[in-house]
């Protein structure tokens, strides 16, 4: 009978065992809601931070486009790259940034193509004296020299790319011969700022003096 008993009982145990499971997988767990508060906030203050950037973003590409319409290329570039560098989520203004930055790239290194002609190549030795390569004017002008030797504009450019490159006595001889071809360029070496480095030089003060006026009268 001892046995029947206890053996009657077991079920008992496996049903105590059940609820408690029960009781167990019911239970709340406070973890979770406040996980999704903090993921929620966590989702604002970034998508906060994204409109932020994007208005710094927008300002940074507003400077460099005025920039642009204002000539001031290299002050433009600096902003322009910043956009391409600093905000790579920004496609589409990328995008504008990128063909803005290739007109200043254009304005700030002007390409200068092989000259042909002898007009092209007075043209490219103007464009190398404004831009202070010398050697490449004087290269220029030499070639025009050799094939129009009485050009007195020749000759004169000449004179001014070898005193800036402080070459005085090749500068005074070009002068010298750019004055013989034409007179009127004694008045224009006396007020030529290129000069300057040779204005005191004695050969060209007595090439560049007034010529005394002839009384012709009886």
């Amino acid at each position: 009978m001892a046995k029947r008993t206890a053996q009657k009982k077991a079920p008992a145990k496996k049903k105590i065992a059940r609820k408690a499971k029960r009781a167990k997988s019911a239970s709340p767990k406070s973890v979770k809601p406040k996980s999704g508060i903090a993921t929620a906030r966590e989702i604002n203050a970034a998508t906060k931070e994204r409109e932020a950037r994007s208005k710094r973003a927008l300002a940074v590409y507003e400077v460099g486009v005025t920039a642009v319409q204002k000539r001031e290329f290299s002050h433009a570039a600096k902003a322009l790259n910043e956009i391409i560098s600093d905000y790579p989520e920004e496609r589409e203004l990328q995008e504008r940034a990128r063909l803005y930055l290739t007109v200043c790239e254009r304005e700030l290194n002007p390409t200068v193509s092989e000259p042909t002609t002898l007009d092209e190549r007075i043209y490219a030795a103007t464009v190398a004296i404004n831009s202070g390569d010398n050697s490449i004017a004087i290269e220029h002008l030499n070639a025009v020299a050799n094939e129009k030797p009485a050009d007195a504009n020749v000759h004169y450019m000449l004179s001014v790319a070898h005193a800036l490159s402080n070459q005085a006595d090749t500068a005074i001889t070009h002068l010298e011969r750019a004055i013989r071809l034409n007179p009127d360029n004694r008045l224009l070496a006396r007020q030529e700022p290129d000069f300057e480095n040779i204005y005191d030089n004695d050969r060209f003060q007595d090439l560049t003096a007034p010529e005394e006026d002839t009384d012709v009268s009886e």
